[in-house]
């Protein structure tokens, strides 16, 4: 398989997850997250680093500077942009099981992401199993005290 092929499966099955989320077919876009998770052994990774990204002149991975306007970008950081660009094909793996309510295979997958999004979703995945967890055990304990 040569590469503009890896890259054409690869994009395919990350738009495949991208538009079967967004029309709520979470278990379909569970299913070829999972298939780009399976095919992703570094031929992906290595498809992800060739492809042309289309970010912009103002996102291509350089830092910025606050410049006299103001408008608020901090020195030293990455764009979100970059980031989440980089992040997109575990954030859609991650939102996917979300969807699904794994909330514990979905903060796995967003493990050492960047972006803001791909933080936030893996926390608040956390939070959900924490707090359902912690649920179930009072659940539990008050049903051994009555019963």
């Amino acid at each position: 398989m040569s590469l503009e092929d890896k890259q054409k499966l690869f994009n395919d099955l990350l738009q495949t997850v991208k538009n079967c989320s967004e029309r709520g077919m979470y278990q379909s876009a569970k299913w070829f997250g999972d298939k780009w998770e399976t095919n992703a052994d570094g031929r992906a990774a290595e498809a992800m680093n060739s492809m042309d990204l289309e970010v912009g002149a103002a996102t291509s991975g350089q830092l910025m500077s606050i410049d006299s306007s103001g408008d608020g970008i901090m020195v030293g950081q990455q764009s979100q942009v970059v980031l989440e660009t980089q992040d997109l094909p575990k954030y859609l793996l991650g939102k996917s099981y979300f969807d699904c309510k794994e909330y514990d295979r979905a903060a796995f997958v967003l493990l050492g992401c960047q972006s803001f999004k791909s933080k936030f979703l893996r926390l608040y995945s956390k939070f959900l199993v924490t707090n359902s967890s912690m649920f179930l055990l009072r659940i539990g304990w008050r049903e051994k005290e009555g019963g």
